[in-house]
């Protein structure tokens, strides 16, 4: 095995209660270790990453940079940090983030994509406090020629395109990838030879999540679809709802992430459903306190996302009220048209079933 001199650690499932069994792949690390794959590793063990990270640090390791989500337990994190440090002293520990108090369990924090702190590793020197953010051409990152090692990656099957369908945030932001506080595209010509790496790793559908994508960027990417003739869905910002105009295939799904301009939306989507572009809404609690309801009778898919944090009755209701709303569960069953769409139909029964049979409290 080889002496890694970095390792960098993808924690974003470490303390994620989602209402489905999606693992995402994290992109952005595999484009910062490409920076020297003979020197950089990545941990991504959903269940076991602490194990992972000990497993791959030797002697010559200098610094292991931890992935957060933008929402965790500090004192998971905390913990792990602490227990990591007591087995290896000799390495340096950072995050993605500068939260109040991390200097107590980390060394130095990466407020960029992470490509100078990387090489002033790689060079010898020992980080500690904040490190700013790079920003200049220089510091956009490779995309890897090594072929994605699968380990289980899977989508919500509501988003699911075809079998093999990959979620993107935005790896061009590196240790940023998952952030929503930043919202940038990339060039068309960067992005051509994402698709093509995660093409050549044996992925068929594209997902790509909330990012800076606009009308123009929509219509490159579009193209750029065509000609490799995949399947894709994309999430645009609800400011931005102008991004949807270029909707046609082999676009299939359009998402909306917790959207603000309801009225708006609204009367988007059955502009969208005309057009025969599926229509996805994906929320959280607090979304469906306040506007839920308005939207539930018009999106076709339905995303829930931090479960833990809804009462078990709450939860119950609303994917009961959307299920069975104009007769969705059975319209979804007859409408069946390939293994694809079998597939993601089973897995969203069983845990709308799941859901729907606990009992609370248990």
């Amino acid at each position: 095995m080889p002496d890694f001199e970095i390792i960098l650690a993808n924690l974003s499932h470490l303390d994620r209660a989602s209402c489905d069994d999606s693992y995402e792949a994290p992109l952005g690390l595999c484009c910062l270790a490409a920076l020297a794959n003979d020197r950089i590793a990545v941990a991504d063990s959903r269940q076991q990453v602490f194990e992972e990270v000990a497993s791959l640090i030797t002697a010559r390791c200098k610094s292991v940079i931890l992935s957060l989500p933008e929402h965790y337990s500090p004192a998971k994190i905390s913990n792990f940090c602490i227990e990591l440090r007591k087995l290896f002293k000799h390495i340096s520990i950072g995050i993605n983030s500068a939260p109040d108090g991390f200097e107590k369990y980390a060394d130095f924090a990466v407020l960029d994509n992470g490509k100078s702190s990387v090489y002033r590793i790689l060079k010898g020197e020992k980080l500690a406090g904040i490190c700013g953010a790079d920003e200049s051409e220089e510091s956009v990152l490779p995309v890897p020629h090594l072929p994605l090692c699968d380990k289980g990656y899977t989508i919500s099957p509501e988003k699911m395109l075809t079998v093999g369908t990959i979620e993107i945030y935005q790896p061009w932001l590196g240790l940023q990838d998952q952030t929503s506080k930043i919202k940038t595209y990339p060039k068309i010509d960067w992005l051509r030879s994402m698709v093509v790496w995660l093409k050549s790793s044996g992925f068929k559908g594209f997902h790509f999540r909330p990012s800076g994508i606009t009308g123009e960027t929509l219509r490159e990417l579009t193209e750029l679809m065509q000609s490799e003739k995949a399947a894709f869905a994309i999430s645009p910002e609800t400011n931005d709802l102008k991004a949807v105009e270029w909707a046609k295939a082999p676009l299939k799904q359009i998402w909306f992430y917790k959207p603000n301009n309801i009225a708006e939306l609204s009367e988007r989507l059955k502009e969208l459903k005309s057009a025969g572009v599926l229509c996805g809404l994906h929320i959280d609690k607090s979304f469906c306190e306040t506007a839920g309801t308005l939207l539930t009778g018009s999106v076709d898919r339905l995303v829930i996302e931090d479960c833990a944090d809804w009462q078990h009755d709450e939860l119950k209701r609303v994917i009961k009220q959307f299920w069975w709303q104009k007769g969705r569960f059975l319209k979804r069953l007859i409408c069946i048209k390939n293994v694809s769409e079998l597939i993601a139909f089973i897995k969203s029964s069983y845990r709308i079933l799941d859901i729907l049979l606990e009992r609370k409290g248990s």
